[in-house]
């Protein structure tokens, strides 16, 4: 526990201490993170929407695999 409260100390000591880096890295993270929240608006609503209210051949098998791509972990879909 204290690892992490250090860990976290160090963190905040980073941020105020007003490097360019740190800055740097954060509004690069900050961005990024952006980006991809709106693509995943842009994507997911409508396809949500879609798997949610229509029912076409296939909605079954599609619902299938969106259910079992939200169910892997984020770092093993990383790691293949």
């Amino acid at each position: 526990m204290h690892f992490l409260l250090q860990g976290l100390l160090q963190a905040f000591d980073l941020l105020l201490s007003g490097d360019a880096a740190t800055y740097s890295a954060v509004a690069a993270t900050v961005t990024v993170s952006g980006y991809a929240m709106a693509a995943s608006l842009l994507i997911g609503l409508p396809a949500g929407f879609a798997l949610g209210y229509y029912h076409f051949p296939g909605r079954r098998h599609v619902r299938t695999l969106v259910d079992t791509l939200l169910a892997l972990p984020t770092v093993f879909i990383g790691l293949m």
